[in-house]
C-alpha cells in the first residue's frame, strides 16, 4: 500500500507538503481550500506513471468528475517556469521487488551461487519511493518529464535524467552512498554491489557521490517493465552465457531501481476513486459487461458491481445498510432475476385466449428468453419493493461507498464528501464501516475527503473504547496510529497542511486551526 505522498508545487502547494497515508486518513478543511488537491495529486501520478501522460485534462479514473486541465493549469501559479514534483512511497516489508530475468529467478534458489547474497539486498529492502519531476519545455511547448527519483528506506539511490546529448537514451546516476550498495554482510558474501561498480565501471564515469551511466534504447526516463534498463558498459544478460558479474550487477540495479516504479505504478492502477455526486441508476438500469474503473468517479460502478456479486456478498452490503446495528438506513437490498415475455408472444396469446398450455412448450418458450437482474431496496417498515428513484437521493449516495468499502480487498479507496445527503446518524456509522474493514484489510486505505465532524466524533470515541477496553458488543478495535487526520487551510504562500495527532484516549493533541470544530462550542457557549 501507498503510505506517504509528498507533493511541490502542485495547484495550491508551493513548499513541499507530506501526508502519511494510514489505514484512515481524513482530509479536512474549508470549503475550496484544497482538499480535492491531494487526491488530484494521486490522478497526476497515475497519468504519468502507466500512461506517460504528463499533460492531462481528463483521467482514466476520474470520469466526468476530474479534469485537471493540463500542466499549466496545475503547476502553482500557472507559472511554467515551475517544475511540479510528486513523491509516493510504498512499505514493501512483505512483499518481494520484482525480477527481471527468469533465469535469475530460477537460480535465486540456488543459495551455492556467489551472487545470491548479493541479491538478498532485497530483503534490506522495507521501503520503496518513487518522486516524478515535470516541467514545461518552452521550446516545444509541452509537458515532460524532467527526472525520476528512485528512493529506498527513505534515501535517495539513483536519478533518472534525459540526456541532452543524444536523443533516445537517458542518464542514470546511482547515489554511491547508498547504504545498500555497501553491505557486505551476508553468509559468503565478501564484497558489496560498490566493490562489483568499482570493478566493471570506466573510472571516468565515477564521480565523488556517485557514478554516471547512459541508458541506451531508453524513450522516456520512466523506465519500461518487464523489459528494464539497458544500462553502458554492464552489458545485457546473456541467456547462453554463464551468470558473471555484469550480468548480476545489471539484474540487481533493474530491481533496485526498476521494481519500485513497477510496484508504484501497479498501487496507483489500483487506486478507486468516487466523487463527491453519486448518480442514480435508471429505471431500466443495466450493468457494463466488463468493468469500468472510471464509472466508480459517480457511483455507477457499485450497480455494475452488485449484479456480478455472490449472494452472500449481496446480502452482507444489505445488512449494512439495513441493520439497526450498522448503517441503519431503513432500506435492504434485493437483486432479482426475471425474464421479459412479450406481449405478441404464443404464450402471451395463449395466456389472453384462456387456452391450454403445454407444460414441456411452456419451458421450452421459457428458456429461449434471456435472464435479467434487477436492483431493489426494500422499504424495512413498509415491505415495498423499490427501485433507486423511488426514494431518498441519500441512498444513492451512500450505496457505491458501502459497496467499494466491502468488496475492495487493498489499495487506496478515496471518497470526496462521503457525509453528502446523508444524516447525522448515519455519517457516525459510516466511521463503523471504514474501522470493520481495516481490520479484515491491512492493505486498505480510505483516504477521506469530508466536512463530516460526526464521522470524526465515531472514529475518536472508538479509539477511546479500545483504549479503555469499553467496546460495544460488536464493534471493532481501533487505535490512533491507524487514523490520519490533516487540516487543509489556504495560505499566502501557499496550501498549509497541518497533521492533528490523536492520543489513547481519543483527544487531538493539537487544536484545530481557525476552528472546524470549535464552530460547534462557538454556537452553544
Amino acid at each position: 500500500m501507498i503510505t506517504r505522498i509528498e507533493i511541490e508545487n502542485f495547484k495550491s502547494i508551493r513548499d513541499r507538503v507530506s501526508i502519511d497515508l494510514r489505514p484512515i486518513t481524513l482530509l479536512f478543511g474549508q470549503n475550496s481550500a484544497g482538499k480535492s488537491t491531494v487526491v488530484q495529486a494521486l490522478h497526476y501520478a497515475r497519468e504519468i506513471l502507466s500512461r506517460r501522460n504528463f499533460d492531462p485534462s481528463k483521467t482514466e479514473h476520474g470520469g466526468n468528475a476530474i479534469d485537471l486541465g493540463g500542466f499549466r493549469t496545475l503547476v502553482h501559479r500557472q507559472d511554467s517556469e515551475k517544475s511540479i514534483s510528486i513523491m509516493l512511497e510504498k512499505d514493501i516489508t512483505n512483499q518481494d521487488l520484482p525480477f527481471y530475468s527468469e533465469t535469475l529467478r530460477r537460480e535465486v534458489v540456488q543459495q551455492d551461487s556467489w551472487w545470491a547474497p548479493v541479491y538478498s539486498l532485497n530483503e534490506h529492502v522495507k521501503k520503496v519511493g518513487v518522486e516524478m519531476t515535470i516541467g514545461w519545455e518552452q521550446e516545444n511547448n509541452h509537458a515532460s518529464i524532467v527526472s525520476l527519483k528512485v528512493i529506498i528506506n527513505g534515501k535517495d539511490l539513483a536519478i533518472i535524467l534525459p540526456n541532452p546529448n543524444a536523443q533516445g537514451t537517458q542518464l542514470l546516476f546511482l547515489f554511491r552512498n547508498h547504504e545498500l550498495l555497501d553491505l557486505d554482510e551476508f553468509p559468503g558474501q565478501t564484497i558489496s554491489l560498490n566493490d562489483v561498480i568499482n570493478d566493471l565501471t570506466d573510472k571516468e564515469k565515477i564521480e565523488q557521490h556517485g557514478v554516471m551511466y547512459e541508458l541506451n534504447e531508453q524513450q522516456s526516463v520512466i523506465p519500461n517493465w518487464p523489459d528494464g534498463l539497458t544500462i553502458s558498459s554492464i552489458r545485457s544478460y546473456d541467456t547462453e552465457g554463464d551468470l558473471d558479474e555484469e550480468t548480476i550487477l545489471h539484474q540487481t540495479l533493474n530491481s533496485l531501481i526498476v521494481g519500485p516504479c513497477q510496484l508504484i505504478s501497479e498501487e496507483l492502477e489500483n487506486f478507486r476513486y468516487i466523487g463527491p455526486l453519486r448518480e442514480l441508476p435508471g429505471r431500466n438500469f443495466q450493468p457494463r459487461k466488463f468493468p469500468d474503473e472510471k464509472r466508480w468517479s459517480n457511483g455507477l460502478a457499485a450497480w455494475d458491481k452488485l449484479f456480478q456479486l455472490t449472494p452472500t456478498k449481496v446480502r452482507e452490503c444489505s445488512e449494512w445498510l439495513s441493520m439497526e446495528s450498522k448503517l441503519n438506513t431503513g432500506y435492504a437490498l434485493k437483486v432479482r432475476e426475471f425474464v421479459e415475455l412479450f406481449i405478441d408472444s404464443a404464450i402471451m396469446a395463449k395466456i389472453r385466449n384462456g387456452s391450454f398450455i403445454d407444460e414441456n412448450d411452456l419451458m421450452e418458450e421459457l428458456q429461449k428468453l434471456t435472464e435479467k437482474k434487477r436492483i431493489y431496496l426494500i422499504d424495512n417498515v413498509n415491505k415495498l419493493e423499490l427501485l433507486a428513484e423511488d426514494i431518498g437521493v441519500g441512498i444513492s449516495q451512500l450505496l457505491p461507498i458501502v459497496v467499494s468499502a466491502l468488496t475492495k480487498n487493498n489499495g487506496i479507496l478515496t471518497v470526496e464528501q462521503p457525509e453528502l445527503h446523508v444524516h447525522p446518524a448515519i455519517q457516525v456509522n459510516l466511521g463503523d464501516l471504514f474501522i470493520s474493514q481495516i481490520k479484515e484489510k491491512p492493505d486498505i486505505c480510505f483516504l477521506l475527503e469530508t466536512h463530516s465532524e460526526h464521522l470524526m466524533l465515531r472514529l475518536l470515541r472508538r479509539i477511546e473504547e479500545t483504549t479503555d477496553k469499553e467496546l460495544p458488543p460488536g464493534k471493532w478495535p481501533l487505535k490512533p496510529e491507524q487514523v490520519g487526520v490533516y487540516y487543509l487551510e489556504p495560505d499566502p504562500e501557499g496550501l498549509k497542511v497541518t497533521e492533528l495527532p490523536i492520543d489513547e484516549t481519543g483527544e487531538f493533541t493539537r487544536h484545530w486551526p481557525k476552528g472546524f470544530f470549535e464552530e460547534r462550542a462557538e454556537e452553544l457557549f
